[in-house]
């Protein structure tokens, strides 16, 4: 939890535009995996929200993208089934 609160995922950066599409891919790609992702029986995100919620609620929520404002982005924009196959709708997970 400590980590994904020290990365950074720019949406834009003036100077280095090409960072901001790098770091939003990566973040994507996050999110995917802890939307798909097992940790024993339990979903990855199942998991995330245990810790979130709690967490959110004492420290107040996050003032920056969450794995949940991703994912609902992505199923707007891919679709509910969204994956990391190669897709012409997805060309950016081939870069």
């Amino acid at each position: 939890m400590m980590w994904y609160g020290r990365m950074t995922f720019r949406l834009d950066d003036p100077e280095d535009p090409q960072a901001g599409q790098d770091e939003t891919r990566m973040a994507l790609l996050l999110a995917l995996a802890t939307r798909d992702g097992v940790a024993g029986s339990q979903p990855a995100l199942d998991l995330w929200k245990v810790l979130y919620d709690p967490t959110g609620f004492l420290v107040g929520r996050s003032d920056d993208l969450t794995i949940e404002d991703y994912l609902k982005t992505m199923d707007e924009v891919y679709g509910p089934q969204a994956d990391l196959k190669p897709s012409p709708t997805i060309p950016a997970w081939q870069s």
